[in-house]
């Protein structure tokens, strides 16, 4: 009687231990939308067991792996950036069955605002509001400008005074030297005289 208890226990867990080791699945898709500020896993990705059903995939899908881009651009990320970021929110790639799209881009759902100029005074002494708006292609760090050097990393944010080594508009790559350091650093023009490190 108790080696049929022992033999049915023993086929109950071979059974079952296959199941219990299934590594989730994510299958990144080649386009994503970026929903908010931080772009998630589950904004780019398919994970199975679906994020509801299961506490290791609700984990994978709410990992950050990068910042939005700015409102009606796009940027790229790769597989490599994907482990690199489950690694740093202490998730081991190996445990993780990562498929699909090598390269992403990713999109923003805002559209990019226009900046109009304000209003001037018109002969009559009324305000009056002038037609033209601010040139999108006018740089917004020229080079030798002062410019703080942002790096966001999840919800760790650090800050640095730097000088523009390259110029651009917004949402274009510079080159960028912190202030006493000899190295120079790559990063994306956010806002006038702000630079986002690339991650």
């Amino acid at each position: 009687m108790k080696l049929a208890a022992i033999v049915l226990i023993i086929s109950f867990l071979a059974s079952t231990l296959p199941a219990m080791a299934a590594q989730p699945k994510v299958t990144v898709r080649a386009v994503a939308v970026a929903q908010s500020d931080f772009v998630t896993l589950g904004d780019i990705a398919d994970i199975s067991p679906s994020p509801q059903a299961s506490k290791a995939s609700a984990r994978l899908a709410a990992t950050v792996v990068g910042r939005a881009p700015m409102p009606g651009e796009s940027r790229p990320l790769t597989r490599g950036d994907i482990l690199l970021k489950l690694r740093q929110a202490g998730i081991n790639p190996a445990t993780v069955d990562v498929e699909g799209a090598s390269d992403i881009t990713i999109s923003s759902t805002q559209l990019p605002q226009a900046v109009t100029a304000p209003a001037l005074p018109s002969s009559t002494g009324a305000p009056q509001a002038s037609p033209t708006t601010a040139d999108p292609t006018a740089p917004a760090i020229r080079v030798g400008d002062p410019v703080d050097i942002v790096l966001a990393d999840g919800l760790v944010t650090v800050r640095a005074r730097g000088t523009a080594v390259t110029g651009g508009t917004i949402g274009k790559e510079i080159t960028v030297r912190r202030d006493n350091a000899p190295r120079t650093l790559t990063g994306i023009i956010i806002a006038p005289g702000r630079v986002e490190l690339e991650e």
